[in-house]
């Protein structure tokens, strides 16, 4: 908990915990599947496009996984507030895992 203008607050700890990207032995290269590939599959323009939204969604559910675990117990009749980060994976991540209402901005 942290105490900020509005009160006390989870928000404000969710740094303090291992990194999603180093907890994995501190390799980064860990989280890349497709990082041990030779770069000739970059050379396919919509093969990349392809690669890149694929990675970025992995990364952004990973992230979003890791936070919902993150924000102590929910239940149904709780609400989260998804303030503009990304495309609302927080959000839904929460929904699914606790059944408790997402707000969007």
């Amino acid at each position: 908990m942290c105490a900020g203008p509005l009160g006390r607050h989870r928000a404000g700890g969710w740094r303090r915990g291992p990194r999603p990207a180093t907890s994995l032995g501190g390799s980064r290269q860990a989280l890349n599947p497709t990082s041990a590939i030779s770069g000739t599959h970059l050379d396919d323009p919509l093969r990349r496009r392809e690669r890149i939204t694929a990675e970025l969604h992995r990364l952004e559910h990973t992230r979003a996984e890791y936070l919902a675990a993150r924000l102590g117990p929910l239940t149904p009749v709780d609400r989260v507030f998804d303030a503009s980060c990304g495309r609302g994976g927080g959000s839904v991540v929460a929904h699914l895992s606790y059944g408790c209402h997402a707000d969007r901005e």
